[in-house]
């Protein structure tokens, strides 16, 4: 017998839903402080954040790009 995560006790219809429901995003595509800007060293264009954080893992200042 396999332990079950902690998630997955409890009411079978609770589980199944949480087991249907998407992953939480966790990526920063899509925030308004992302740009492109050109590499100083050898003139890539690289995607860099405003607030100098990491690109790739959401941040608590991401705010959704204005259409």
């Amino acid at each position: 017998m396999t332990w079950a995560r902690r998630s997955e006790r409890g009411d079978p219809l609770k589980v199944l839903e949480r087991r249907q429901e998407p992953p939480p995003l966790r990526s920063c595509a899509g925030c308004a402080h992302i740009r492109l800007v050109k590499s100083e060293f050898d003139g890539r264009r690289i995607l860099a954040c405003g607030h100098g954080m990491q690109v790739g893992q959401r941040c608590r200042l991401f705010e959704e790009r204005g259409r």
